[in-house]
C-alpha cells in the first residue's frame, strides 16, 4: 500500500515541474529510487515468507493443553475498539502464562507477566501485525506477553485519528492484560519509527488529561479518554521509542535533501504543513517547557511589574529558517517505503537486544 502512496506522491510531485528537462530529469531519480525500493523488497522476501509462516504455525490459546504445551500461543485479531475494521490486536502469551490465559477467557482473571505493547512504523501507510511475528514471538519466549497493534492507515485516516486509536488500544492493554496473564501494573509501550511517533503523541494527550484535571478538579476532563486508573487515564510503566519521528518539519527536511519528500506519506498524513507542529511531539514538550520556564521565572520575579521577555525566543520564521539548513547526513543508505523492510529490521534489532 506504501509503494502505491508513493507512486501517487510521485505523480503529484511531476504535475507540478512545468520545466520538461526538469521533468525528465526527476524522472529518472524516481525510476531509480523505486528500482532500489523493488529490489530491496524482492530481497525480503525469505523474511516475509518465514514471518508469514510462524504466524500461521503458532498454537491458537483455544488449543491449550497442559500435557502438550508449547511455549508461545496466539490469539489473533481481538478488537480494542469497534470504531473502525483495523483496530485489533494479536496476543503472543508466552507458557507460564498460557493456562492464566486460558481460564482468564473463561471469566477468571489473574496475571503477572509482563506486557509489551507494540506499535508499529510502515510511514503511517503500512504494515501489518503478522509482519511483526518473529519480534513477538521472540518476546513471548523470554516470559514477555507481547501484543502487537494494528491501527488505521493513511489515506484511510490522518494521524491525528490514528492516535487516537493507539491511544484506545492502550485502554484495551491496561483493562484487559490480566486475563491473558499479563501484569496491567507491568505494561510497557513501544512505537518503532512512525509508531513511535504516535505513542508519543498519545501519552502527551493523556498526560495533558491528566494535567488538566489537576488544574480544574471541578471540570469531569477524564471522561475523554474510557480507562481511568485511580482517577486518572491509564500510563504505562515504561516507554521505549525505536528510530521514531519526533519533530516533523525537520523530518521533512531530511527527507526534502534525500529527494523522497513528496514520495513518503508523512506529510500527507499529517493533513498537510499545518499539521506537522501539532503533531511533533519534541515542539510539544519545548513549548510547555518553556511555559514553565516563564511561570517560574515570573513567580521567582512576581514583586517585578514589567513583562517578562526571553531574547532566546525563536520566532517561527527563525525557526522555519533554522529547519531548511539543518543539515540532514547519511543517516541511512535507503529508503524503504514497504511494510516488510521495516519489520525485518526492527524484528532483527530488538530480538538481537534480547
Amino acid at each position: 500500500m506504501s509503494l502505491w502512496q508513493g507512486v501517487k506522491g510521485a505523480q503529484l510531485e511531476l504535475a507540478a515541474i512545468p520545466n520538461p528537462v526538469q521533468k525528465l530529469r526527476r524522472i529518472a531519480s524516481i525510476s531509480k529510487l523505486f528500482a532500489s525500493e523493488i529490489l530491496g523488497t524482492i530481497a525480503l522476501a525469505p523474511f516475509a515468507a518465514r514471518a508469514s509462516a510462524l504466524y500461521r504455525s503458532l498454537p491458537a490459546l483455544d488449543s491449550y493443553n497442559p500435557s502438550e504445551a508449547h511455549p508461545v500461543y496466539v490469539i489473533k485479531d481481538v478488537n480494542y475498539s469497534t470504531a473502525a475494521p483495523r483496530n485489533t490486536v494479536d496476543l503472543y502469551v508466552p507458557e507460564e502464562a498460557a493456562a492464566t490465559a486460558h481460564a482468564g477467557q473463561q471469566g477468571r482473571h489473574s496475571g503477572n507477566v509482563p506486557v509489551m505493547v507494540f506499535v508499529h512504523g510502515g510511514v503511517w501507510a503500512a504494515g501489518e501485525k503478522w509482519h511483526y511475528a518473529p519480534l513477538a514471538n521472540c518476546l513471548a519466549r523470554l516470559g514477555i506477553l507481547a501484543c502487537v497493534v494494528s491501527y488505521t492507515l493513511y489515506p484511510d485516516a490522518l494521524v491525528p485519528q490514528i492516535v487516537q486509536e493507539v491511544s484506545a488500544a492502550l485502554d484495551w492493554a491496561v483493562e484487559n492484560v490480566e486475563q491473558y496473564g499479563g501484569d496491567k501494573q507491568q505494561v510497557s509501550l513501544v512505537g518503532h519509527s512512525a509508531g513511535a511517533q504516535l505513542c508519543m503523541m498519545a501519552l502527551l494527550q493523556r498526560a495533558k488529561t491528566i494535567h488538566e484535571a489537576k488544574q480544574t478538579p471541578q471540570q469531569n476532563l477524564l471522561t475523554t479518554l474510557p480507562h481511568q486508573k485511580n482517577g486518572s487515564p491509564a500510563m504505562p510503566k515504561q516507554f521505549v521509542a525505536v528510530t521514531g519521528v519526533y519533530d516533523i518539519a525537520k523530518h521533512y527536511a531530511y527527507e526534502k535533501q534525500r529527494g523522497v519528500h513528496e514520495l513518503s506519506t508523512m506529510k500527507r498524513a499529517m493533513g498537510g504543513f499545518d499539521g506537522f507542529a501539532a503533531m511533533s511531539p519534541a515542539i510539544i514538550l519545548g513549548a510547555a517547557l518553556q511555559r514553565q520556564h516563564v511561570a517560574n521565572k515570573q513567580q521567582s520575579q512576581h514583586h517585578r511589574s514589567q513583562t517578562v521577555r526571553y531574547s532566546t525566543c525563536i520566532t517561527q520564521q527563525q525557526r522555519q529558517q533554522q529547519e531548511c539548513e539543518l543539515p540532514a547526513g547519511d543517516f541511512y543508505n535507503s529508503f524503504q517505503l514497504s511494510g516488510e523492510s521495516i519489520a525485518h529490521r526492527i524484528g532483527t534489532c530488538l530480538c538481537m537486544l534480547s
